[in-house]
């Protein structure tokens, strides 16, 4: 069995404030949590020099499973037996109730992705299947952690990401209460968050999902 939860994100921002704190709740576990990096939004990002969109409801779960193999292939010391989970991280950047292009395609491409339960990797008698899940923050994670609703800058992003994890390391209390108060919306299970998403435009996020999946809360 694998013991290694593979954790994709958008951004530096997303591993400093996310993923970091639970480095040591997962140990705790016997578990690891790695981290893919992104630099950036790929549900809405255009191949270069064109107006297509590199990844679209079509290509985007074999777009993804490529992603975690040739994550795999640099790890030398990881291989895909090790892996008992992956998670997307993402915002939704409030794609769902709005009709730009690029929040139209990156609409589409997560409701493909909230009907993946799993991802297969590797041939033949090899292959194994993922446990795979999608996790929201909406609209942004900045939203999430400090209940406003507006653009910040790229310093603010950090400063804030930074600010939340150190809270966290000095009590992982910080992070449980962050993703459970009554401030931000959430539910019970994945699947009714891949619905009650689609309708909830207000700060919401389904982390309280993967914390109760892994008992830590």
């Amino acid at each position: 069995m694998g013991t290694i939860i593979l954790a994709i994100v958008e951004g530096p921002s997303d591993e400093t404030a996310l993923i970091i704190p639970l480095f040591e709740e997962m140990m705790k576990k016997r578990l690891k949590i790695n981290v893919k990096v992104m630099h950036g939004d790929i549900l809405t990002r255009f191949i270069s020099e064109t107006e297509r969109f590199q990844i679209t409801s079509g290509n985007v779960k074999s777009e993804i499973t490529k992603l975690i193999d040739q994550y795999i292939k640099k790890e030398p010391l990881l291989k895909q037996r090790d892996l008992l989970k992956v998670i997307y991280i993402t915002d939704t950047d409030r794609c769902f109730f709005d009709e730009k292009r690029h929040h139209l395609n990156k609409r589409n491409c997560l409701d493909t992705l909230f009907k993946i339960k799993d991802i297969s990797l590797g041939k033949g008698s090899a292959t194994k299947n993922i446990p795979f899940n999608v996790i929201f923050m909406n609209e942004n994670l900045e939203h999430i952690l400090t209940l406003e609703s507006k653009d910040f800058t790229d310093d603010e992003k950090k400063a804030i990401a930074n600010r939340f994890s150190e809270e966290c390391e000095e009590s992982f209390s910080k992070y449980i209460e962050t993703f459970t108060q009554d401030e931000i919306k959430t539910w019970n299970s994945y699947d009714e968050s891949y619905i009650g998403i689609k309708k909830h435009k207000d700060v919401a996020s389904n982390m309280n999902n993967f914390l109760k999946e892994f008992n830590l809360i």
